[in-house]
Order: C-alpha cells, then sequence, then structure tokens
C-alpha cells in the first residue's frame, strides 16, 4: 500500500482512483474502509478544485437536486406549494419568489446563494388559434364617440347668441 498524500496532478488523480476502486467493497470498521474514506476525501476536494461545479442558474440547481436525491416534481409542488406553481417554475415560466427561496433552502439545504441568481424565464408561446378567437382589447373593440352639438330642443337657429368678436 503506498501511503496517503494529496493529490496534486491527474497521474496521482488516476493512481487514487484505481487504489479506490480496488477498496470499494471494504467492510466498515477495518483499516481498508478507513483508507477507502480518506482517499474519497482526497478525491472529492482534487475534483472540487480541479472541475468546480456552480449550476448556472436556480432551475438547474433544483433539476440537478431532484435528479441526486430521486425526487419529483411532486416533492416540489410540496415545498412550493401547488402543482402548478412547480411546473412554472421547472418550465421556466415564473421566477423564484424570496419565500419560495427560503422554503427551498431550508427544506431541500440548497443554497440560497444559488436560488436567489437572476435568470432568464421562458418566452410565452403564443396559441395563434386562441389569439384569432380571443375578443379584441377593451379599448379597440369601443367605437369612438365623437362629441355632438348641444341639443337645441325647440330652439331656432336664428335665436341662438353667437359672441362677437371684437374687431
Amino acid at each position: 500500500m503506498k501511503e496517503l498524500a494529496p493529490i496534486r496532478d491527474a497521474a496521482g488523480y488516476e493512481s487514487a482512483v484505481a487504489e479506490m476502486r480496488r477498496l470499494w467493497g471494504a467492510k466498515p470498521g477495518t483499516p481498508a474502509r478507513d483508507r477507502l474514506d480518506v482517499i474519497g476525501l482526497l478525491i472529492d476536494a482534487y475534483e472540487g478544485a480541479t472541475w468546480p461545479y456552480e449550476p448556472r442558474d436556480p432551475v438547474e440547481a433544483i433539476s440537478g437536486h431532484m435528479e441526486n436525491e430521486g425526487l419529483t416534481q411532486k416533492d416540489l409542488a410540496a415545498v412550493l406549494g401547488s402543482k402548478a406553481r412547480a411546473s412554472e417554475i421547472l418550465r421556466r415560466r415564473r421566477a423564484l419568489t424570496l419565500p419560495m427561496i427560503w422554503s427551498l433552502a431550508r427544506a431541500w439545504k440548497i443554497p440560497a446563494e444559488i436560488l436567489i441568481r437572476p435568470y432568464r424565464l421562458a418566452k410565452p408561446k403564443i396559441d395563434q388559434d386562441a389569439a384569432r378567437r380571443a375578443p379584441p382589447p377593451r379599448g379597440v373593440r369601443r367605437k369612438r364617440r365623437i362629441a355632438a352639438a348641444p341639443k337645441m330642443r325647440g330652439k331656432r337657429a336664428s335665436s341662438i347668441r353667437m359672441p362677437s368678436r371684437a374687431p
């Protein structure tokens, strides 16, 4: 057995992975299992420093967490409050609100720093048939009324005095 040392390069990484494969399945409480645990920590530290993983946006963080933990959209709905809201979040049709972020951070231990990042929402799809059937906007349907002249109610036009203009 080789002495344990920090992994500093690709060759050291390959050697540690090979050692881990050799020790895989060691029984808990044995020196082989202790060595496996330490090698696992060394590999994890090297991978974290070499290939840092940071989800690009909150939706990817949520989806990745769901996949890793074997969670479903129903589980997300339980945290967020409704199936519709969970669906809208995963399809990028609704932005996460602060209460949603806190609920996810507490329930699933996803760092709030990741969940508060800005991200783009999907553009809404326009159903062309529904758009044709929909009534026009309120202001478009109504005709503009032209102000009518005042009604004269029984008066002759000659009896109405017009203000005179001074020259």
